[in-house]
């Protein structure tokens, strides 16, 4: 009988600490710990030769690590999906006691002239992930974003996948199969897998996707005219001139027609009390991307990306 031999248990990499960046550096132990701290009287250009060592070294400060939160450089409105998971990710880094930092996804060069030891990034538009590896050395996770498994980048993501089979399961249920689809932003990670995702479920279960109506067309008219029965709006911002022109127009919401969007605090809960409404998990969401920092701080194997299933709101109800 053929016995496999045991496999040979991983190393954890040796921890860098205070007194080993005194012996790369030659500084004094007091000189490097005010270096890292940022504290007391210490020459510009030695804290900058102490810190780049550090960071090379894969310093981490485990009393107090600094975290950067890269959030995307934000248009005229700030949207409910980042003051959301903003607002969860505070809350969870405060609990672990972590320091952190909000630095713009176009400043992040400026993350080389800190000691800081991991990022949780915001953006979703693919970018910051390919340069990361060159202007880094640390960990990072993304938000509802790719990631590589390699040079320490990771992701926790919503479960796309999950949520639109929910979805469509629910409109299938009340016989509701002309849908209109309409998204709001295509260029992002999860809009294009929310799409082909329930495009490839229409698909197959013989449900209609209109097309969307002109610009200029009232909603109410061309929704009751077109025989529709649900409008998915797959957003946390929704466009409240749809909701105005069908209720204008006489059409109950969900009665005649579901008008469907994520989860939004206040407007679903007010416009839309008893309308079926996804929501991604905030609080899950920044929990596990800090975790997941924590377990790269340690040197833990990573060997996949996470996902994290929607909740649904209903009548003042939430289930997972």
């Amino acid at each position: 009988m053929k016995v496999n031999a045991p496999k040979p248990e991983r190393k954890k990499p040796k921890k860098v600490t205070v007194r080993t960046i005194a012996e790369m550096t030659g500084y004094a132990h007091c000189t490097v710990a005010r270096a890292l701290a940022n504290t007391g009287n210490v020459a510009e250009e030695t804290r900058k030769r102490i810190l780049q060592i550090a960071r090379d070294a894969g310093y981490v400060n485990e009393k107090q690590p600094v975290i950067a939160i890269i959030i995307p450089l934000f248009g005229p409105e700030i949207s409910t999906y980042n003051t959301s998971l903003i607002d969860e990710l505070v809350k969870h880094l405060d609990c672990e006691g972590f320091r952190y930092e909000l630095i713009p996804d176009h400043m992040t060069g400026r993350l080389n002239e800190k000691l800081i030891n991991g990022a949780i990034s915001l953006c979703y538009l693919g970018q910051l992930e390919k340069e990361w590896a060159a202007l880094h050395n640390i960990p990072l996770v993304c938000i509802n974003d790719y990631g590589f498994n390699l040079n320490q980048i990771y992701s926790v993501s919503s479960n796309d996948r999950q949520v639109m089979t929910m979805l469509a399961d629910h409109l299938l249920a009340g016989n509701r199969r002309r849908v209109i689809y309409y998204e709001l932003h295509s260029s992002t990670k999860n809009q294009r897998e929310r799409k082909a995702y329930f495009y490839n479920i229409a698909k197959h279960a013989d449900m209609e996707i209109v097309p969307l109506p002109d610009k200029r067309q009232n909603w109410g008219v061309f929704v009751k005219n077109s025989r529709i029965d649900a409008v998915v709006i797959p957003s946390e911002d929704p466009d409240l001139r749809i909701y105005a022109e069908l209720k204008d127009y006489g059409l109950r919401i969900p009665e005649d027609v579901e008008l469907i969007h994520w989860f939004t605090r206040k407007i679903s809960e007010t416009l839309m009390p008893n309308q079926f409404c996804p929501g991604q998990d905030f609080p899950e969401l920044a929990r596990q991307a800090v975790l997941l920092l924590k377990r790269l701080f340690r040197g833990d194997e990573v060997v996949h990306d996470l996902f994290v299933d929607y909740r649904i709101f209903q009548s003042g109800s939430t289930r997972a």
